[in-house]
């Protein structure tokens, strides 16, 4: 199970990220639903549940999400739910892009994207994805540091 940055010491807490991160569609429709849930006060958690989701390849959970949370929110090393899938997610990905909000080419805080995630990773069929959709080859080219 991946867990984007900041979400994992508050995951066995908040029902909305367990139900998120594991893919249960009926709980987050009822914690959704709920009189009790106040959108506007639960953005935080919305967007990382929409990270959880996406880093998890669970798309019902994303698409309920859709309306509710901004689709392109950042965890603390300003990584995207597009750049969280892109690990293992194909038809993620395709999911994300096809909602023509997430940003094909937006880098993390060291500056590596999507692509340059796919590469380093030796994910074919992703590198494939990305390019077609898109993605800039040049600045997946911007150099890296690496920390020994």
């Amino acid at each position: 199970m991946y867990y984007p940055s900041g979400t994992e010491s508050i995951y066995s807490r908040e029902p909305l990220l367990w139900a998120a991160a594991n893919g249960h569609t009926m709980t987050m429709s009822f914690l959704l639903r709920s009189a009790e849930f106040d959108a506007n006060s639960k953005r935080y958690d919305l967007e990382r549940s929409l990270l959880l989701a996406a880093a998890n390849g669970h798309d019902t959970i994303v698409k309920m999400l859709f309306d509710r949370a901004d689709l392109d929110p950042r965890d603390s090393h300003g990584r995207t739910p597009l750049w969280a899938a892109v690990a293992r997610h194909d038809a993620m990905i395709s999911l994300l892009l096809d909602t023509g909000k997430a940003d094909i080419n937006s880098p993390d805080n060291e500056g590596l994207t999507p692509l340059s995630v796919a590469i380093m990773n030796g994910r074919e069929s992703t590198i494939k994805l990305l390019l077609d959709r898109g993605a800039n080859i040049e600045l997946a080219n911007k150099p890296v540091m690496l920390i020994d």
